[in-house]
């Protein structure tokens, strides 16, 4: 079984799924699931071509197992740890729940490891409400019968109407078996952990792009908490520590040499092939991007490659044009649409031209970095 091993001895279990030149996704799973809570929607990314890296975290399934306190941003060291014993610079990164907030966490005390991160069903400070709701799940774990206290936690976690569906029919006795593999110490542990969690210092300090996606009617993590929360529309409201963050979450951060994967998603699916071309351009500068196209399953289109060295740091516009093979645009007429500034799609018989904003930092193998 593959193992990382980290700096104070402690096993933590890994495990790669999807295609091995696909950009990688760290995941971080909820407080009673672990590594298994991505079931439903690791097939969908895996078919969009991305690497998953999913693993146990400290105290869950495989990894090593230490009777010791943890906490949020613990759990999101370990994860920096797990990419050094892989020998990975950056990854995007995707929690939920507890894993959400752990996502929250290591965007802010690990930027430079991270492209983007999502971080779904979480928030970075619960209000009393929520507070009170993690301290009874703990003493219902330390009281009840463990398969009691898994119904109990799905009946909050999990919509009715989903649970009466013919796709969530088998909700109660998946998330029963899933918790059953977790240590009950750690499970308790991670209550203790959500009630105690206060990341409000280390909001401010994220500057890379950061998605919350939280369900209006969720009564564990709604978008918006109580006065003493921190919940994502509280969290927007802080804003980044500086301008020059907020204008660094506005535009996606990359280094040269550093592998891009684009998706494109037509308003009807892609049946046939299709040719592109792609620049890094600015002013007068066009950079050739030498991106593979992908037809995914369902239709989108994916780009993917290494962003051209050198590359001078600042703000670029990444330029794509696709259309129909050997109808696109010759060289002197890319130039002229390029001269021609516009914020959307130029479009021709064949062919449409799309732009977005990248910001490239300074590239780290060169010595003036």
């Amino acid at each position: 079984m593959p193992y990382a091993r980290i700096a104070d001895e402690t096993r933590l279990y890994y495990e790669f799924l999807g295609p091995e030149d696909g950009p990688t996704i760290l995941q971080f799973g909820g407080g009673l699931f672990g590594r298994h809570n991505f079931g439903a929607v690791n097939d969908g990314f895996q078919e969009e071509g991305f690497r998953l890296l999913a693993f146990d975290a400290r105290g869950y399934g495989a990894s090593d197992h230490p009777h010791e306190q943890f906490t949020i941003e613990g759990w999101a060291d370990d994860g920096a740890a797990v990419l050094d014993a892989l020998e990975l610079d950056r990854v995007l990164v995707h929690g939920t729940s507890m894993g959400g907030m752990i996502a929250i966490a290591f965007a802010a005390k690990h930027g430079g490891r991270t492209f983007a991160a999502c971080a779904d069903v979480a928030f970075a400070k619960p209000d009393v409400y929520r507070k009170t709701l993690f301290r009874v799940w703990r003493r219902m774990a330390e009281s009840m019968p463990w398969d009691d206290f898994s119904d109990h936690v799905t009946t909050q976690a999990v919509g009715p109407r989903f649970l009466e569906s013919e796709e969530g029919k088998d909700t109660f006795e998946l998330v029963r078996t899933v918790i059953g593999w977790n240590d009950p110490y750690t499970v308790r542990q991670a209550c203790i952990a959500m009630e105690e969690m206060d990341l409000t210092p280390l909001v401010p300090q994220i500057s890379v792009p950061l998605l919350m996606t939280n369900g209006t009617y969720d009564i564990l993590c709604p978008p918006e908490l109580a006065p003493s929360g921190l919940g994502a529309r509280q969290m927007a409201d802080l804003g980044g520590g500086s301008q020059e963050s907020r204008e660094l979450v506005a535009a996606p951060l990359f280094a040269p040499g550093d592998r891009l994967v684009v998706g494109l998603r037509p308003s009807s699916p892609v049946v046939e092939a299709v040719a592109t071309r792609a620049f890094l351009a600015r002013a007068a500068e066009l950079r050739p991007w030498e991106a593979r196209p992908k037809l995914s399953p369902h239709g989108g289109l994916r780009l993917a490659g290494n962003l051209p060295r050198p590359l001078a740091p600042g703000a670029w516009t990444l330029w794509v044009v696709v259309g129909r093979p050997g109808k696109l645009p010759d060289d002197e007429t890319l130039r002229a649409l390029w001269a021609a500034p516009s914020s959307r799609p130029t479009r021709g018989r064949d062919w449409i031209a799309l732009r977005e904003q990248l910001q490239i930092r300074c590239d780290p193998l060169s010595q003036s970095c």
